[in-house]
Parts: structure tokens; C-alpha cells; sequence
């Protein structure tokens, strides 16, 4: 394996690392790393203790404080460490800028890059349907509507006087129903405005065709005797007179 494949290994950042995570395996893997290029003999390890080969010093590692997702108003030290929309920054400088991490790279830098947006999964099964709500207040009352026509009041037959009829009146007369337009006593309709159709009387139809004759009906009983006739004149004698 090369030098380069070594390295390209050594810095990717697997999917789900979170800081911590991921400086925690660039770390050993770098040890493990050190002691290959450095060691081609058994018996030398990372620090430079082995029994040969060259002792390799430290450059002087940086501790990071993780603080967790940035806030603010909140000030940070310089080595803090912090997330940020899917992001993940080192802290440059001490700062109070309260400004995020991408608007600010003179106090921040890039730890981890977010990756892009996956994409959208298929939509999950409905769920179970949940309980009734409660029964809500009740609303207020409604405007009143407008007021409704007039009804009828059916009176039957029209009656001479002494019936007084009201405006709304309906009656019965010659065929035709009528209703009272003005209040009345003993006015038959139309009576000059008193009154107006509420359904008039049909005109008579044709006479309809002359029926088939009926059967004979069944001989009625026998009537009484009639009373004896007046007696009659007394008859003439034609054997000769005596």
C-alpha cells in the first residue's frame, strides 16, 4: 500500500462520527500508521521506544473542548469545539462575536463538513386513528334572520254575517278557495278586493260515454191482490121472454 492510500485512509470521516469519534480513530490510526512507516523492523513502536530506529518527537497536539451545538449569547475559547446545522467548528479565537460559525471564519473553522441533504425516504404507514377530541364550546348565537311571510289560516266554508274574516283568511266557496286581502264581515268573494284565488274551481269536463247496459236483475216478489172491482151492469136475457 502507498504512502498516499495510507494517508487518504487515514483522513476520511465515516458516516455517523461525531467529533469525539472521529479524532479519537484519527488518532489511533495515525499511531498505527506511525509505526509502519517508521518501524520496517519488529521491536520499534510509535513513541520512539523501541529497541531501534529513530526516536520521533511530538509536534505538540491541540486539546478540544466540546461544548456541544453553538449558542447564543455565549462566549467561547479558543479550542472550543462545536455543531452547527450539520456542521462541526473548532473555535480560532476567544469570542463573543455571538455570530455562527460560517459567518465567522476569522474565530471558527471547519472540523466536519455536512453532507448533503439524502434523498427523501418513502412515506411511512398511517398511523392509527386517535381518540374523538372533546366536544368544543358552543359558537354564539346567530343573527336573527328575516322575518317570513305570512302564513294561512283555513277557515272552511265561507259564512254569512255575523263572521268577521282577518287578512290571511282562507275559505271554501262555490268550488274555489279563496284568502281574505283585507279584513271583512260577511263579504262573499271575490268581493271587489276583499279576496283572491288561492285555487280555482276547474271548468266542468265532457260528459264521458254512455256506460254498457247491466244485466237484468232477478224478478222482484209477487205483489198483494188487488181490491175487487165495482160490480157490473146486469146482463140481458136472449133465451126468450116467458
Amino acid at each position: 500500500m502507498t504512502l498516499k492510500t495510507q494517508v487518504v485512509g487515514l483522513l476520511q470521516f465515516a458516516q455517523g462520527d461525531d467529533v469525539q469519534t472521529y479524532l479519537q480513530r484519527w488518532l489511533a490510526q495515525s499511531m498505527r500508521m506511525t509505526d509502519r512507516l517508521f518501524d520496517p523492523v519488529a521491536g520499534h513502536n510509535h513513541n520512539g521506544s523501541g529497541s531501534n530506529g529513530p526516536i520521533v518527537s511530538g509536534g505538540g497536539g491541540v486539546t478540544m473542548q466540546w461544548r456541544g451545538a453553538w449558542t447564543t449569547p455565549a462566549a467561547y475559547a479558543k479550542n472550543d469545539g462545536v455543531s452547527y446545522q450539520g456542521s462541526s467548528y473548532i473555535c480560532l479565537n476567544n469570542t463573543t462575536n455571538n455570530v455562527p460559525p460560517p459567518s465567522d471564519p476569522t474565530n471558527w473553522g471547519v472540523l466536519a463538513q455536512g453532507g448533503a441533504a439524502g434523498a427523501q425516504g418513502p412515506p411511512g404507514a398511517t398511523g392509527a386513528t386517535g381518540p374523538q377530541g372533546a366536544t368544543g364550546a358552543q359558537g354564539p348565537a346567530g343573527a336573527t334572520g328575516p322575518t317570513g311571510l305570512p302564513g294561512i289560516n283555513w277557515r272552511g266554508n265561507w259564512q254569512t254575517s255575523p263572521t268577521t274574516y282577518l287578512q290571511n283568511d282562507a275559505v271554501f266557496y262555490q268550488g274555489s278557495s279563496w284568502i281574505a286581502v283585507t279584513s271583512n264581515v260577511a263579504t262573499p268573494p271575490p268581493g271587489a278586493g276583499s279576496w283572491e284565488y288561492l285555487a280555482q274551481q276547474g271548468a266542468t269536463g265532457p260528459t264521458g260515454p254512455t256506460g254498457a247496459t247491466g244485466p237484468q236483475g232477478a224478478t222482484g216478489p209477487q205483489g198483494p191482490t188487488g181490491a175487487t172491482g165495482p160490480q157490473g151492469p146486469a146482463g140481458t136475457n136472449t133465451w126468450g121472454s116467458p
